[in-house]
């Protein structure tokens, strides 16, 4: 692939590897919420968000690497690529999305249930620019 040119081939790739990603998160957040429930934990549901987001990013970061972007040729490491990964999903997963949730629920008054929806028209266009032009430049 022209690392130059976005193709609807790879923007297609990576909202699969995205759809993917939310059904591992969402499983591997289940799966946590009950072996943490075992313990009588009082914030498993914060502990499994956390591990899940965890599972996720390493999910994401993997499919992204070889069936979107593909890039062996990359100069930089794959510890680079990882912590770069993390620090992306990280601002983009948690930080922004907050943000907007609260635009979206407080100022704009949009339903709590949908906001989330009207966020994804924000963060999976940064994921895939910030994937594409910096962890796999």
């Amino acid at each position: 692939m022209n690392d130059k040119i976005i193709n609807i081939e790879q923007i297609t790739r990576f909202l699969l590897v995205g759809l993917s990603n939310t059904v591992v998160g969402y499983l591997s957040y289940l799966m946590f919420i009950l072996v943490l429930s075992n313990f009588e934990i009082k914030y498993d549901y914060i502990i499994a968000g956390v591990l899940s987001f965890i599972v996720g990013v390493q999910w994401a970061f993997v499919f992204n690497k070889i069936f979107v972007f593909e890039n062996d040729k990359s100069q930089t490491t794959i510890k680079s690529q990882l912590i770069k990964s993390y620090l992306m999903y990280g601002f983009s997963g948690l930080i922004l999305n907050n943000i907007l949730l609260v635009i979206f629920v407080d100022i704009c008054h949009a339903s709590k249930y949908y906001a989330p929806i009207f966020c994804l028209l924000f963060t999976v266009p940064f994921n895939f620019f910030v994937n594409k032009y910096w962890i796999f430049k």
